[in-house]
């Protein structure tokens, strides 16, 4: 990977550790506010704090090895910002208490199913093992996020 694609790629991690960090206080707001369901959240926050924690590792990786990686198909900036002030915006309507309990299953799901955390895997290419392994990891906790909050979704809009 040249130098300037490094550095582009290295600040959309960035923004995608903002993401998921904006999303795990989402989630840590709701165990505050919804609280008969506290524990739910609390595992979605923590998840969330790993994914970041995984795209810190997969920057690094990058940084260490450009050569092993080649540009994908980045996803551009502005839309990780207008993510992350989506997010940031149902926080304060929940701290409001503008948001029922399954206006926020269905907000939660729609996060996890959205563009941005499906498309992880297409920012770069690599045959690294490592960045591989630490992808389908957030790939695959994203897919459980995803059918908890549906199951969730289920039990109370049946």
């Amino acid at each position: 990977m040249v130098h300037k694609d490094l550095g582009n790629v290295n600040d959309l991690l960035k923004k995608m550790v903002q993401l998921e960090l904006v999303m795990a206080e989402l989630y840590r707001t709701c165990g505050q506010i919804l609280v008969s369901d506290k524990d739910f959240w609390t595992d979605l926050e923590k998840a969330e704090a790993h994914h970041a924690e995984n795209i810190h590792l997969m920057s690094k990786i990058i940084s260490e090895m450009p050569t092993s990686f080649e540009l994908g198909r980045p996803v551009k900036p502005a839309a990780i910002q207008t993510s992350i002030a989506g997010v940031q915006w149902n926080i304060q309507r929940l701290k409001k208490k503008e948001l029922s309990e399954k206006n926020m299953l269905f907000i939660a799901r729609d996060l996890e199913q959205s563009t941005l955390e499906s498309n992880y895997g297409e920012i770069v290419k690599t045959n690294d093992i490592e960045y591989k392994n630490l992808i389908n990891q957030i790939l695959s906790e994203t897919a459980v996020h995803r059918d908890r909050l549906n199951k969730k979704i289920q039990e109370i809009a049946p």
